[in-house]
């Protein structure tokens, strides 16, 4: 299982098992942390508008 946290416009949400189905050409530089090290940060290049699928936590049953 995979698990992905968001936050966008100050909504946070989290989707599991996310698959990307569409990528933006534009790059972000945002530095962002790693939940499973606390502390760690990096600056991975990403794209700035990607579109996921997968199962939303909190409209899950």
């Amino acid at each position: 299982m995979r698990a992905f946290s968001y936050r966008v416009d100050g909504e946070i949400g989290y989707v599991l098992n996310p698959e990307v189905v569409e990528r933006s050409d534009e790059v972000r530089d945002d530095v962002e942390a790693c939940l499973s090290l606390p502390g760690s940060l990096s600056r991975p290049a990403a794209p700035s508008m990607p579109v996921v699928r997968g199962v939303d936590v909190d409209k899950s049953s």
